[in-house]
């Protein structure tokens, strides 16, 4: 919640409305479990409550344009690169480190501030950013990504949290390196414009958690 904020009603509904178009398309499907698909259509549906269609509203021109003005750049555009140029294979946690130090490399050529940066595989499941520390930690337990992630999370992990707390050691004020309240709402959601200016697609994963987040708020009710 901290990250995503408080969901609003019509915009969860217009997702879930979304999702459950989606799914009846494999009612009757022999090789899908109808049983399962139909509780979870019943899940999107009382959530969607009586919308027939997405009500979702378009994400800002000017955001993409900026982010994607920002990539474009010589140094952010290498860093992307770097999943380009991978095979078309999934990539293990341990390989996610050594993109990750390779991309690093990349930035320390043209900001020294990035050599404080390490990258750690470490025991969890997911990637996380800890930006006081500088530390990247991959976990051993996530799974493996195809390149199209990989590049999804050089973006979203390297050139907006790890960046942002990059700049930030430029700052002479103590508050602002330490960032300021709220900063995490916004800046996670400028990560998922990241992603989709990559991807050309909306995220899965966050459109659910989203909806997740609606369900224990009960924001649909």
């Amino acid at each position: 919640i901290e990250l995503y904020g408080q969901p609003d009603e019509k915009v969860v509904r217009g997702l879930a409305a979304n999702e459950r178009n989606l799914l009846l398309e494999f009612v009757d499907n022999p090789d899908v479990d109808q049983d399962i698909l139909r509780k979870v259509i019943d899940v999107y549906d009382y959530v969607a409550g009586h919308s027939e269609e997405g009500a979702i509203p378009e994400l800002s021109h000017e955001a993409f344009e900026a982010v994607e003005a920002f990539f474009s750049g010589e140094t952010n555009s290498k860093v992307l690169e770097v999943a380009d140029s991978l095979e078309d294979r999934p990539y293990t946690p341990k390989e996610l480190v050594g993109i990750f130090r390779g991309a690093i490399n990349i930035l320390k050529s043209d900001d020294p501030n990035w050599e404080v940066w390490e990258v750690e595989l470490v025991d969890q499941s997911g990637l996380s950013i800890d930006p006081e520390k500088k530390i990247i930690r991959i976990g051993e337990r996530r799974s493996s990504a195809y390149p199209s992630e990989v590049k999804k999370l050089l973006g979203h992990e390297l050139l907006i949290h790890a960046l942002r707390a990059t700049n930030a050691l430029r700052q002479s004020d103590g508050l602002l390196r330490e960032t300021l309240p709220e900063y995490g709402v916004f800046e996670e959601g400028l990560g998922i414009v990241a992603e989709v200016v990559i991807s050309g697609e909306r995220s899965e994963k966050a459109i659910n958690r989203y909806i997740d987040i609606a369900l224990a708020l009960g924001t649909n009710n």
